[in-house]
Order: C-alpha cells, then structure tokens, then sequence
C-alpha cells in the first residue's frame, strides 16, 4: 500500500470513528432526573409499597389520556399540586397517601411527563438505559468543576435521605418520621459520606438537633441563599476552595412532605407530633417554616 492509499485509509477510519462517536445514544436529562428522583419511590417493578410503580401509573393515565398533550397536562397538574380528589386511581390513597409536594422545576417535571408517555418501562432498551444510568451514578467524575461534582453528591445524598424518610412516613407515620430522624439521620449521612467518599452533613440556622447548628461562615451562606429565592434567582452551589480543603454549599428547601415536622404548629403540625417533637429534641428551632424557604445547607467537603 502506497503512501497515498495509507492516508486515504487512514483519513476514511478517522471519518468512521467521528461519525460513530456523533451517533452515540446520550441518555435524555430526563431519564436521569427520572432515576435520580421518581425512582426513589416509583419503582420499576412495585417492590416495595412506597408508591405505585411506572408502568401501573403510565397505564392509568392512558387509559383516560391517550394523547401526549392531554397525558402531560393531566399527569403535571397532579405532581405540581396533589390533591385527594385529583389522583386518578383512588385505590392509590389508600395503598400510599397522597403524593407530597415537591419543589422541582416545571421544565425538569414536564420532560420527564414526556418520557413517561412515551417510554415502555417493561422494555430491554429502558432497562439497560436505567443500568446505565444507576452505573453512572456509582462512578463520580473527578475531572468535573468541584461546583458541578459538589451538586451531584448533594443531590445523591438528598435523594437516599428522601427516600428513606419518605419510607418511614408511608410505614410509621409522622410520629415514626420524627424517631427516624433521631435515631437514624446523621448516621444515615455519615454512610452515604462513606460510600461516595465525601465528607457530608447537613446544617441550619434554626437547627432541630443542636449538632446541626451552622456555623457563622453556613449561616452567611443560608442567608445568601435566601436572598436569591426570594429575588426568584436560580441556586448555584456555593463554593469555598483552597490548597487544603474544598466545600459546596447546596440550599435544601422546603416542602410539602417537610411542614408535617417543620411547619407551623397547629397548622401543619399536630399537637402529638409536637409533643413527639419536644420530648425528642427539647432545644428545637426547626419549626414555623412555610413552603419553598430556605430551612439549611448540605456541605460537601474534601
């Protein structure tokens, strides 16, 4: 072979490879944000009885909407705001209880909607896309800015959080909600700590458990946070870098499913629970939040 026909060889293999890279199936936002959040009580397969799974919900709504625009309207209006007498199948309320409210982006939940109506989660392709994806998540990339890697354990550590307190609530109620947190939370953060190999925990400036008091740098921060949500400013983690250590900041907010412990007492806590509350924490400050406010910080270090 001539040195012509090499480079000609050698060019069309470089065309190939480009043109295979291009090609390459990336995994949608929304599956991730899928896996990341809705899967943490919306199993595939309806193995624990914490929430009906996707192919049980994507049916029902279906069965009513069988047009996308109509599906997503439909299945959105719920998640944005659920109510008792909008869940489409009322077997679920008493299987699970109503849905709470969470604080996620109209945009994220509407892609997601979308690839609900349009995935088979029974499928071998939406499968081996959840394994990729559930693999993705075990290998954290170093090379990332320390900002975006900082987010990504914050919110792989809320999620597993959420999703265990969320269990507590739908087996033991409220009142076993609060011995949960007691018993369970910090150690249950010191484990995720391990696993991801970060140093993590979560603080307040109105702490319920005085080891979660913020410091006068996190108190700074949460204050900073609050500023931007109440400007409607989107969050960015919050960075602190130097030769020796690095830190994110990450806002946590609050919820529906959050008032029950850390609402207004009377209103969205009952006296038991409050009565719960004292006897377990006698120095709280955690309560009197409303929806959507700034209740502390998670801070990643290395």
């Amino acid at each position: 072979m001539n040195l012509k026909t090499k480079s000609c060889a050698t060019f069309f293999l470089l065309i190939m490879i480009l043109y295979l890279i291009s090609c390459k199936k990336q995994i949608p936002d929304a599956a991730i944000f899928l896996v990341n959040n809705c899967f943490q009580c919306h199993y595939p397969e309806n193995t624990r009885e914490i929430a009906p799974s996707f192919p049980e919900i994507k049916a029902t709504y279906m069965n009513k909407y069988q047009e996308e625009q109509d599906f997503t309207v439909a299945m959105l209006g719920y998640i944005q705001d659920p109510k008792p007498e909008t869940m489409l199948d009322q077997t679920w309320q008493n299987r699970y209880g109503v849905m709470p409210k969470f604080a996620y982006k109209k945009e994220d939940l509407e892609e997601a909607v979308k690839l609900i109506y349009k995935t088979d989660f029974n499928s071998p392709e939406w499968k081996a896309t959840h394994q990729k994806i559930l693999k993705q998540n075990k290998e954290l990339n170093p090379d990332k800015p320390f900002s975006e890697l900082s987010k990504e354990i914050a919110d792989k550590a809320k999620a597993e959080l959420g999703k265990n307190l969320l269990n507590a609530i739908q087996s033991k109620g409220t009142l076993g909600a609060i011995s949960f947190c007691n018993e369970k939370a910090i150690s249950l953060t010191e484990e995720i700590s391990e696993k991801l190999g970060y140093k993590l925990k979560r603080v307040s400036d109105k702490p319920r458990n005085p080891l979660n008091e913020a410091n006068t740098e996190e108190k700074q921060i949460i204050e900073i946070f609050k500023i931007q949500l109440k400007a409607g400013q989107s969050f960015k983690t919050i960075t602190r870098e130097s030769w020796e250590l690095k830190q994110g900041f990450y806002p946590i907010v609050t919820n529906q499913m959050c008032l029950q412990c850390h609402g207004v007492v009377g209103k969205n806590i009952s006296a038991l629970t409050y009565s719960k509350i004292q006897e377990l924490y006698p120095k709280d400050k955690a309560i009197g939040y409303e929806e959507n406010e700034i209740r502390g910080l998670w801070v990643v270090e290395k």
